[in-house]
């Protein structure tokens, strides 16, 4: 099922830079919630991806998003209440710049983690 970028509220295809139409409907669909909840923009960093993530990615289906939610809206405890209620994957990225972000994605099971400075 390919994505319908005309009824999608919050993200236009090429706000998702590489083979926006490799990435599931469903993360859409979600994130487009998650959006319309927080009242708050979120920028997209990477979906689906080729390569350069972890063995068994969600990335390499399209089924997993990195991004951040723009400063100054929603601190990060709200951030991740607001996402658990979408995702089951998610993971807190620190360090990252401009500032902190998360990956969430569409695995079956829950599975939460923080990176800092590197290290999980």
């Amino acid at each position: 099922m390919s994505i319908d970028w005309k009824s999608s509220p919050y993200f236009r295809r090429e706000e998702f830079r590489r083979a926006p139409d490799m990435v599931d409907p469903e993360l859409v669909r979600l994130l487009n919630q998650v959006r319309a909840q927080a009242k708050a923009p979120i920028i997209i960093h990477e979906a689906w991806a080729p390569d350069g993530h972890s063995p068994g990615s969600y990335h390499y289906s399209g089924r997993a998003a990195d991004f951040h939610f723009a400063p100054g809206f929603l601190n990060y405890t709200d951030q991740f209440m607001l996402l658990s209620q979408y995702f089951h994957g998610l993971g807190f990225y620190s360090g990252w710049k401009p500032c902190p972000g998360w990956h969430a994605d569409l695995r079956s099971s829950s599975a939460v983690w923080l990176r800092d400075a590197d290290v999980y």
